[in-house]
């Protein structure tokens, strides 16, 4: 039987969207409401008590389709508050399972009064809960906000408890912008901003504890609104589960996973931190740290500061300045130092009120656990650890070469963690991957080779199957699993010291091969980037050095091409769509840092190949009007090696045009100087493959350099080679669609040069006047439109950048050409 248990409501309240805390793992997607809008006629209420007679004989199968489910008020007590009254009300729950799965509620769908709702039923007894949900959902009802989702009913189904919401078509945020891509994102992180404002506004305030985009609900009338407020986490924290999650780690607050007990229920600033990583999904489209599969990892890199990339890119996101200025102040390691929710919305509602600042681009079945499979994971792996103080007493003064360190003993804190979850769960039948759960945790010994350099890669990499293991756990407590690490890594770093002073472990570093080095290295990195322990903080330098020496033994490039000497860069001062740029000194003189970014996983290898192919060929590219490459600085960052050339003093060429008056900078020399250095680049060969503006450098003498080879290739013929990305306002149409998609060619950078010629003498992107956003770019280019004429170009110049952007890439002139003409317009 299942009572639903709800507050007053208007017409308007019910209109808004579904409710929105479902799976941790499944996002809303757009549900359609056919039916009428109309207030339920009922005073739903709220139970401080309820007799548990009807439900102790419940028989009705809830996997039943059409299952008719009538709430009974006739055995609640007396003490019902005089605020709130009863009535009957008939759901009917018209699948034969849940919607969708979670690891604390499953979300079923029904009918009530001809309306589609959500039913969201606790996975747990209610035992221990009652206080903390009721409490919580009687704050909830008196909220009115139109930026806060009202919370319609509660529902008692047996034993457990959920929640009540409408079913309409706008699901969350992040689904709605998936099929509304030109959807204002300003207007919606300031409606976010503004029902976060006014919860941390109340006497006391109310901490949101979950704020994401799957907690973000968009209206009919397109308002974005918050839901599901505190209570799946503060049910979280009252229920008996072994381990506990405070929230959604990906979006949790540092001070949150570093707590020893749980956080205040007053924290507002966690809500600031969650929220501006909810704004990095509203900009991506994809969740926080979305190179990091398991969220043992995530809450890691939180707690030890890090955090995801600015995007750099219009296919990455939208990304105005004034917004990631925003992000980086709400996300602020220090809770002290983020702003209040109320400073926040009043600045993004100042904001909104002028339009912003530029244009705003847009985006672009499992089995049951056995019994034999229980038994062959108990007795595969010791249930007891060594006995404390760290590992090296399991080594006698000669065993460390030829002892086993198994991977369990190597990271035995967090294997006591899996463990003791697979041992006190099982798992839940309902959730995905339950029995392969319990095999990750097992390993055949005799595949563990003899050795500490082995013993440390081969327990990394064990380490990523524990957070595999924890990731499937139904709860997790991201603070737990950080200690966890912590602690496991202060073992490794003694073994990591013992490394250090051997020679024949050192030996057998320097001969490991690819996959091992690179498992070795972020082993190593992942040491360093532990600031609380004693002995790593003093072994730090020494692990720095040994990193600097395995990555360039790992990038394969000459030793010739590596410098030292370069001096601590302050910070860095730009980004690229794929790398930073930091400005440092080098023997007396200025230079800049291009530190490609680093992925763990899959990517990591390619972006090495990546900068490896970068760097060998920018070395060999010496010419006028193209930036020199000073050499490879593998010891700044010693994980991610950098390239080092001049630093040009005067910006780019944009930057330098709009610091001069207007007719004092002879732009025919300037654009004949760029035709020439793509002309010695495309006689080497190379297609740089991202010609604009803002890579283009302007020296001490007033000469443009080519710089940011970011997706440079080789024109191969019998290797056809893609790349990563481009800025979509100077890309050709072939680049589109069609089998040269992607592909740059000396034609497109052809193209590109067209574009340049436009946006020196406009100081605007192309299109600046007549498309605002990308995606109207890419329909006019691939329609045959091109940017209009600037009214001062020549003659003869706009019939040569004409020429350049022909529809048909083989029709377009060579860069030899094109230098010619552009000579003799210059001559003229």
């Amino acid at each position: 039987m299942l009572s639903i248990i709800s507050t007053p409501m208007s017409s308007h309240d019910f209109s808004r969207n579904d409710g929105g805390s479902y799976s941790s793992t499944e996002r809303m997607s757009g549900i359609h409401d056919t039916t009428s809008t109309s207030p339920v006629e009922a005073r739903i209420v709220i139970l401080r008590g309820v007799v548990e007679k009807p439900y102790a004989h419940y028989e009705t199968d809830l996997s039943k389709s059409d299952t008719l489910i009538e709430m009974n008020t006739a055995e609640c007590r007396n003490d019902i508050t005089k605020r709130f009254s009863a009535l009957r009300v008939k759901v009917t729950l018209k699948e034969n399972a849940p919607y969708a799965i979670g690891k604390l509620f499953e979300t079923w769908c029904a009918e009530s009064s001809r309306k589609d709702i959500y039913v969201k039923i606790l996975r747990s007894q209610r035992n221990g809960v009652d206080e903390t949900f009721f409490s919580r959902a009687l704050r909830w009802s008196d909220i009115k906000h139109e930026n806060v989702l009202n919370l319609w009913g509660i529902a008692l189904v047996k034993s457990s408890l959920g929640l009540v919401s409408p079913r309409l078509k706008n699901g969350n945020i992040l689904s709605y912008l998936e099929n509304n891509p030109l959807h204002d994102r300003l207007k919606s992180i300031t409606e976010i901003s503004a029902g976060l404002s006014y919860l941390h506004s109340l006497n006391p305030p109310l901490v949101h504890g979950n704020i994401k985009s799957g907690n973000v609900i968009v209206s009919d009338d397109l308002r974005c609104c918050l839901a599901d407020l505190s209570i799946t986490t503060e049910v979280a924290r009252n229920a008996k589960t072994s381990m506990v999650i405070y929230g959604s780690v990906r979006w949790l607050a540092p001070e949150v996973i570093h707590a020893t007990k749980p956080p205040d229920v007053n924290n507002t600033p966690r809500d600031i931190f969650s929220y501006a990583l909810t704004i990095v999904e509203i900009m991506t489209g994809q969740n926080p740290f979305s190179e990091l599969t398991y969220e043992p990892a995530v809450a890691v890199a939180i707690a030890r500061g890090k955090r995801p990339p600015r995007p750099t890119h219009p296919k990455e996101g939208w990304c105005p300045d004034y917004v990631w200025d925003l992000v980086e102040r709400c996300w602020q390691q220090d809770p002290i130092k983020r702003p209040k929710a109320r400073e926040v919305h009043q600045y993004l509602k100042g904001l909104l009120e002028v339009g912003g600042e530029g244009d705003i681009p847009v985006l672009g079945s499992d089995s049951d656990v056995s019994e034999a499979g229980l038994n062959l994971w108990n007795h595969a792996l010791p249930t007891e650890r060594a006995a404390e103080p760290g590992r090296r007493r399991l080594m006698g003064k000669d065993e460390g070469i030829s002892r086993k360190y198994l991977p369990h003993e190597v990271y035995s804190r967090l294997f006591d963690l899996a463990k003791r979850e697979t041992e006190a769960s099982h798992f839940d039948e309902h959730l995905p991957g339950s029995s392969e759960s319990i095999s990750l945790l097992v390993y055949p010994e005799e595949d563990i080779q003899a050795g500490i350099v082995q013993g440390i890669i081969q327990g990394h990499r064990y380490r990523e199957r524990l957070y595999e293991v924890l990731h499937r756990a139904p709860t997790m407590n991201a603070a737990e699993v950080y200690q966890a690490v912590l602690k496991d890594e202060e073992g490794v770093a003694e073994l990591v010291e013992t490394v250090l002073t051997s020679k024949h472990d050192m030996a057998d570093v320097l001969m490991l091969r690819e996959g091992d080095m690179e498992c070795f290295m972020n082993a190593l990195q992942d040491i360093l980037d532990n600031s609380e322990s004693k002995l790593i903080n003093r072994l730090r330098e020494k692990i720095r050095c040994l990193l600097a020496t395995l990555c360039k033994k790992a990038t394969g490039l000459p030793q010739a091409m590596f410098i030292d000497g370069v001096a601590p860069p302050q910070r860095n001062i730009c980004g690229g769509a794929f790398g930073d740029v930091f400005r440092s000194v080098y023997e007396g003189k200025y230079v800049a840092l291009k530190r490609l970014r680093f992925f763990r996983g899959s990517e990591q290898g390619k972006v090495c190949k990546k900068f490896c192919k970068e760097a060998r060929l920018w070395k060999r590219l010496n010419h006028k009007y193209v930036l020199p490459l000073l050499g490879i600085d593998a010891d700044t960052f010693p994980r991610q090696p950098c390239m080092v050339s001049p630093w040009m003093f005067n910006g780019t060429i944009n930057e330098f045009l709009k610091r001069k008056e207007k007719g004092s900078v002879d732009l025919l020399r300037l654009i004949h100087e760029v035709i020439q250095g793509i002309e010695f680049l495309h006689s080497q060969g190379v297609v740089h493959g991202d010609i604009k503006g803002a890579n283009i450098l302007i020296d001490d003498k007033f000469h443009p350099r080519l710089t940011d080879f970011g997706l440079t290739v080789f024109q191969d013929v019998e290797h056809n080679t893609t790349d990563f990305g481009g800025t979509l306002r100077w890309m050709a149409p072939e680049l589109f669609f069609g089998e040269k998609a992607n592909h740059r060619t000396f034609a497109s950078d052809i193209y590109a040069f067209g574009c340049v010629c436009v946006e020196l003498y406009t100081g605007k992107p192309p299109f600046a006047e007549e498309a605002s956003h990308d995606l109207h770019v890419l329909t006019k280019v691939c329609g045959g439109e091109r940017p209009r004429r600037p009214s001062d170009m020549p003659d003869k110049l706009w019939a040569l950048v004409v020429k350049c952007w022909n529809h048909r890439s083989e029709l377009r002139p060579s860069s030899e050409e094109v230098s010619r003409e552009v000579e003799q317009v210059t001559s003229c």
